[in-house]
């Protein structure tokens, strides 16, 4: 059975609004990423989860154009609900999808070896979440089973807990960690100093 690879997208970032459509060497962010996804051999079906909001419309015409499916809820600061909601109808279209990833829209340079390690640390070793530690930030994936993301879903219910997903599980699961001594500087799009940084790599490449 294959995974289900939920990444996370919106064009509202309130610090660099529309970084996961800014061009990275000739490729959008989010094409970086789902292109960097693919490359991973555990990644089963990839969706790009977004908002009902009108403003990231945008990220379903990229999903599209780069031959991905996409998802949309509302409301955008519920984060959780999107991927409980988003894998409730990825089970209808693929069927059963015991496992998810979860990758960020503003990671373009994540390493397919890592989210491949995260996601085999759910899937063989079956813990209820995994993660990466000791990689710069934009390395950061992170898997875990359906079971622990609805039951988050259902008990979860501060707003830290319900906009970034994953802190309840790792609070109430067991969990298992991909140590990583991954050398480097952060590749994170968060700023515009990061996208000249980012931009900067990818000239000298």
């Amino acid at each position: 059975m294959r995974p289900l690879t939920i990444v996370q997208a919106r064009m509202g970032s309130q610090r660099l609004p529309g970084k996961v459509l800014m061009d990275i060497g000739g490729q959008t962010t989010l094409e970086r990423v789902i292109r960097q996804t693919r490359s991973c051999r555990n990644a089963g079906h990839i969706v790009v989860a977004t908002t009902a909001l009108t403003e990231d419309e945008p990220i379903l015409d990229e999903a599209e154009r780069l031959g991905a499916a996409w998802f949309r809820w509302h409301p955008e600061d519920d984060v959780l609900k999107r991927f409980a909601q988003c894998h409730h109808e990825c089970e209808q279209r693929f069927g059963s999808l015991f496992h998810i990833a979860r990758v960020t829209a503003d990671s373009p340079f994540l390493d397919p070896d890592l989210l491949d390690q995260t996601i085999a640390l759910v899937t063989r070793r079956g813990h209820d979440y995994a993660g990466v530690k000791g990689a710069p930030a934009g390395y950061h994936q992170e898997a875990f089973t359906a079971e622990i993301l609805h039951a988050a879903d259902r008990w979860a219910t501060t707003p830290v807990d319900r906009e970034h997903v994953v802190p309840w599980m790792i609070r109430n699961g067991d969990c298992g960690w991909v140590h990583s001594d991954l050398p480097g500087s952060p590749v994170t799009l968060d700023t515009a100093e990061d996208l000249e940084r980012l931009r900067a790599m990818v000239a000298h490449v």
